[in-house]
C-alpha cells in the first residue's frame, strides 16, 4: 500500500469482509522502526481511527506496508490478547491468519518451553512462533524457510490457512492453503484480502485480480512488486467470479490423523524442525 491513505484503506478493505468476523480489528507496522500496533473490540466498520483509546500510535508518519485483520474467533476467548495481528518475540515480524490449525496450541506449550512469550490463547499466535524457529533453523534465509514453514504448517500442524507474515523491512509473504487469498494491484499500490468483496471498493465491477491457488506463496516488497515463489495464481474480475471456502478437512482424511499422533509421539516435532 502506499502511505498517504494506508490506514483509511486498511479499514475500507476490512470493512468490506467484515462478514469474515467482527469480534476484534487490528492494524501493525512499522514506523521509523518502532511498531505501531492497534486493536479494538469492535467490527472493522467501527474501528475508529481518531479515537486514541483505540489507536494510540497511529499519528505521524505512515508505514509503507500494514496488515490488517478481522476476528470470527474460532479458538480462544474475543480478548485484546487474541485479537490479531502478533508479534515476533524479536519485533521483527508480524503475522495474521485466516482458518484453523488443528495442533497449533499444543505446540505452542512446547514453544513456551523453548522461551518463547505466547500471551493468547489462539490457534494462531504459535504459528508466528513456529515460523521464528524454522526461520532459525534456516540460518536467516526467510525464502528458503517460508517454504519449509508451508509444508511444517500443512502437514504437522494440520491447518486450513491463508497467512500473512510481513516483515519490518517492508516485505511480506501470502501463503494460501484451503482457505482463499486474493491480489489486486492499482496505482502502484498492493491490496491483500480474502476475498473479492474486499477489494471491490477499489477496483469496481470489471477490475481483474489475481486468485492464489492452494499451495501458493507470493513474495511481496516495494522493489520488486509481486513475486509468485511457488504455485500459481487464476486471474479473476471482480463481479464475475466468487471465491468459495471448500471444507479442506474433509479433504484430507486419514493424512491429520497420521501426523496428529506422530507429533503426539514426541517424534516428529523434535525430528524435524525444534531440535538444537
Amino acid at each position: 500500500m502506499n502511505s498517504g491513505t494506508i490506514y483509511t484503506d486498511m479499514k475500507t478493505l476490512l470493512s468490506g469482509q467484515k462478514s469474515r468476523g467482527g469480534s476484534s480489528t487490528g492494524m501493525a507496522g512499522w514506523i521509523n522502526g518502532h511498531i505501531n500496533l492497534c486493536r479494538a473490540l469492535v467490527s472493522p466498520d467501527k474501528f475508529d481511527l481518531n479515537n486514541k483509546k483505540i489507536t494510540p500510535l497511529i499519528t505521524g508518519t505512515n508505514p509503507r506496508m500494514l496488515i490488517g485483520h478481522n476476528r470470527a474467533p474460532s479458538t480462544g476467548d474475543v480478548t485484546l490478547a487474541n485479537a490479531h495481528p502478533f508479534i515476533s518475540c524479536n519485533g521483527d515480524w508480524m503475522l495474521v491468519h485466516n482458518g484453523m490449525s488443528r495442533n497449533a496450541v499444543p505446540v505452542g506449550e512446547i514453544l513456551k518451553l523453548r522461551g518463547h512469550t505466547i500471551l493468547g490463547t489462539t490457534d494462531t499466535e504459535p504459528l508466528l512462533h513456529i515460523w521464528e524457529e524454522i526461520l532459525i533453523h534456516a540460518g536467516g534465509d526467510s525464502d528458503k524457510a517460508i517454504k519449509e514453514y508451508y509444508a511444517f504448517i500443512d502437514k504437522v500442524i494440520s491447518a486450513s490457512f491463508a497467512i500473512i507474515l510481513m516483515h519490518k523491512d517492508d516485505m511480506m509473504y501470502v501463503l494460501r492453503e484451503g482457505n482463499p487469498a486474493v491480489i489486486f494491484e492499482k496505482d502502484n499500490t498492493v491490496y491483500v484480502a480474502s476475498e473479492e468483496d474486499a477489494i471491490k471498493d477499489f477496483g469496481g465491477k470489471g477490475s481483474k485480480y489475481s486468485e492464489l491457488n492452494r499451495g501458493t506463496i507470493a513474495k511481496i516488497t516495494p522493489e520488486r512488486g509481486v513475486e509468485i515463489m511457488v504455485g500459481s495464481v487464476d486471474e479473476r474480475t471482480v463481479g464475475s467470479h466468487k471465491v468459495y471456502y471448500n471444507d479442506y478437512y474433509q479433504q484430507r482424511n486419514g493424512v491429520d490423523g497420521d501426523y496428529n499422533m506422530r507429533w503426539q509421539g514426541g517424534g516428529a516435532l523434535d525430528s524435524f524442525r525444534f531440535n538444537d
